[in-house]
């Protein structure tokens, strides 16, 4: 389903273009207490063929959640003598696969926007062998691999399109995902990695709900694909964790096109410390186990909401002389 954003909401083109993607609808998501796992994909665009000036943004969102949530998708287009945009993104908690593309191709035409995000957020539970809770010490270790291909195509680049793709983890304290919170900059998140994937100047925000924003700090550089992202993490406990995958482009003035694929799959996996079990709240993250009531929880499980805020991304503003 394709929405009409109004940009008087959450946008303002004085700052242009911060954008909290998560807040362009009018309400949170409603979700039930306990429930934890989700997918969802967010696709955003504007163009010349929006001619309302109280309608900045077509938009086409899909959320799911719950044990075993099913996969998301969200898909749009727009063109005209103008050009053209488009924005995919899908998501597939059980099969650990993130899919986001973002085409432009701007002829002549000035604010275009586009942007893809697909990602997903599971609480994993770390048993010993004989079913005991596992406790994290200074040398545990979990780890996160993230297999990515792709491509990315730009003229002239993707800097001077305010362009780029990135791959966000957050790593939360237990039983604390919130549908209306932020993945970074929040007492909830105990660490977040952030890869930026095309463009090193690209910079990029963690919104929540309301627009509260903070800038994140990139972890690593990626040009080239594919790529495998081994990510070593110890949270000290168990853990609620989102794994996000976007791309965007903002060219302003600026004419020319890009196409940034990763509908190839960014496809994630976990192994936790030797010798444990990990079980998933959604109970089907591979290699995970299904969370049942035999297995010891460190904390409750009862929660007020679930997801995460999508990330925003922000042109680099030149400083006038």
């Amino acid at each position: 389903m394709i929405n009409r954003t109004l940009s008087g909401i959450w946008f303002s083109r004085l700052i242009a273009p911060v954008l909290a993607l998560a807040a362009l609808s009018t309400a949170s998501h409603t979700v039930q207490a306990g429930v934890q796992a989700y997918t969802e994909t967010n696709a955003y665009i504007h163009s010349p063929n929006q001619t309302n000036p109280n309608e900045y943004f077509l938009s086409a969102r899909d959320f799911k959640y719950g044990t075993n949530p099913g996969a998301s998708s969200s898909s749009i287009a727009e063109s005209g003598t103008w050009g053209s945009l488009s924005s995919n993104g899908y998501a597939n908690l059980a099969t650990g696969v993130l899919k986001s593309q973002t085409t432009l191709d701007n002829i002549g035409a000035s604010d275009l926007y586009v942007q893809s995000n697909a990602y997903f957020g599971d609480g994993f539970r770390t048993s010993n062998p004989d079913g005991s809770p596992y406790t994290w010490g200074p040398s545990s270790s979990g780890v996160f691999t993230l297999n990515l291909s792709g491509s990315i195509a730009a003229f002239p680049s993707l800097p001077t399109l305010n362009a780029g793709a990135f791959i966000v983890l957050s790593i939360f304290r237990p039983g604390t995902l919130d549908p209306n919170g932020a993945i970074a900059g929040i007492p909830d998140v105990i660490q977040y990695f952030y890869w930026q994937l095309g463009n090193p100047t690209l910079d990029l925000y963690s919104c929540d709900y309301v627009g509260h924003c903070t800038q994140l700090l990139p972890t690593g550089f990626l040009a080239a694909f594919p790529q495998t992202i081994t990510q070593q993490i110890n949270p000290s406990s168990d853990f609620d964790w989102t794994l996000l995958i976007g791309s965007y482009g903002a060219p302003g003035s600026a004419t020319g096109s890009f196409d940034m694929d990763f509908s190839h799959t960014l496809t994630a996996q976990y192994s936790g410390p030797t010798g444990t079990t990990t079980y998933s709240q959604s109970g089907v993250f591979p290699g995970t186990l299904a969370l049942v009531g035999t297995i010891p929880e460190p904390g409750s499980l009862v929660l007020s909401g679930l997801g995460v805020a999508a990330v925003c991304a922000l042109r680099r503003r030149r400083t006038a002389d």
